[in-house]
């Protein structure tokens, strides 16, 4: 099942993708007169809260619509409860989740490329455990918002594809071997950069730039697309072995494999779950590979009418158009 928040309003309606159309479940369920006591939430996150009950519920709706007959999903489809993905706006699954964790430095090869970027060695012996950052809420958008450059950092924005997954149950201190059974299903992330607000690339001479702090330079406004949905955990039967890729303007940038990764998913949660309460609908990013901009030779980073296109094994696709700032 893939689980989306469509624009219908600020904080959007819940539904799922069936092929390449969308059930709205609001529209849905409030249409039909034979399942009156059908508990269907306004969010994706309120579904997740009610655990394996709640998606139950849900599934039950998606695979009624999914066996209909025609005449039923034409009917549907006249109540605009059912229309193709590409007719609809979107907003992140999660719009605002209480967590959203990026993992640095999470693959040899993007450890690799940027150790070159520097001229040094690259160190590729396995961390003790991972590192990464927080991603704030504001920067979070949905499948096909533009990404707007920011006014005060527009040279050196750049791409880093990630694949994620989501929290379903409440998780405290829970090992690697069960990590998966507080899983709810896997999204998109694209960690945009601004290199010249990030620490340790030296893009110029300005020092109050270069000595920035934190990582400011992910945190802007549109930095955080995550996407096109949540996939549950049937879309990804192996969690810990799937493709990614992502294109910009048609031309393949990034390739590889979560199994790639220094770190699993299990282990992952194991870490983070010894320092924080995660809780559903909190997402934790698998960290990004190579083939960034800031590594190509000349470096290429994102201008205005650039698309950016990334997909995901088991979750779909998720595209975005890169606009300049005020646009």
């Amino acid at each position: 099942m893939k689980l989306v928040t469509l624009k219908t309003s600020e904080y959007g309606q819940s539904g799922a993708m069936i092929g390449d159309e969308v059930l709205n479940f609001a529209l849905a369920v409030g249409s039909d007169t034979g399942s009156a006591a059908r508990w269907i939430p306004a969010s994706v996150m309120e579904i997740l809260e009610a655990g394996p009950e709640g998606l139950a519920i849900v599934e039950r709706l998606v695979k009624d619509t999914e066996d209909a007959c025609d005449g039923e999903k034409d009917r549907l489809r006249a109540i605009g409860a059912l229309n193709p993905y590409d007719q609809n706006q979107y907003l992140a699954p999660i719009p605002r989740p209480r967590i959203t964790w990026s993992h640095g430095g999470a693959y040899p090869a993007h450890r690799e490329e940027m150790a070159r970027t520097q001229g040094r060695e690259p160190d590729l012996k396995k961390p003790l455990h991972p590192s990464g950052f927080f991603k704030n809420t504001n920067a979070i958008i949905g499948d096909g918002a533009p990404i707007p450059l920011p006014a005060n950092a527009p040279d050196y924005v750049d791409w880093e594809m990630e694949t994620s997954f989501v929290i379903g149950r409440k998780c405290h201190n829970v090992k690697k071997d069960e990590a998966i059974n507080y899983v709810g299903g896997h999204v998109i992330m694209n960690d945009v950069s601004a290199r010249d607000w990030v620490p340790g690339f030296q893009l110029d001479k300005n020092p109050e730039r270069n000595m920035a702090l934190n990582h400011f330079g992910k945190q802007f406004a549109g930095f955080c697309p995550l996407g096109p949905c949540i996939a549950t955990k049937d879309e990804v039967p192996n969690a810990d072995d799937y493709g990614f890729s992502l294109k910009v303007n048609g031309e393949l940038k990034q390739q590889d494999n979560v199994k790639n990764a220094f770190f699993s998913l299990g282990e992952l949660v194991e870490y983070l779950s010894h320092w924080m309460t995660l809780m559903p609908g909190d997402i934790i990013s698998r960290g990004n590979s190579s083939g960034v901009g800031m590594a190509e030779e000349p470096r290429q980073f994102l201008r205005p009418g650039d698309i950016l296109e990334m997909e995901a094994d088991g979750i779909g696709v998720m595209r975005h158009e890169i606009i300049a700032a005020g646009d």
